[in-house]
């Protein structure tokens, strides 16, 4: 084998292993950016549920209230 190919092979190898490496560093971060985003909607959409379902229980509460006091 002559040196000019195992210089080509040597640089193809790096080559490849430079590309998986920074194909596998891109999917964990791709993975834990939809993570912390999923965490994120879900701690929103938590809370307005909450703040949802509060207010209507406080508006039946006022409703019973005002329907208590008229009897």
């Amino acid at each position: 084998m002559k040196f000019s190919q195992k210089i080509v092979a040597a640089s193809s190898a790096l080559l490849l292993v430079t590309v998986v490496l920074l194909s596998v560093q891109q999917s964990v971060l791709v993975k834990n950016e939809v993570e912390s985003l999923v965490d994120t909607s879900l701690t929103e959409l938590e809370q307005g549920v909450s703040t949802a379902v509060s207010a209507e229980m406080n508006d039946k509460r006022a409703l019973a209230k005002s329907v208590s006091e008229m009897i």
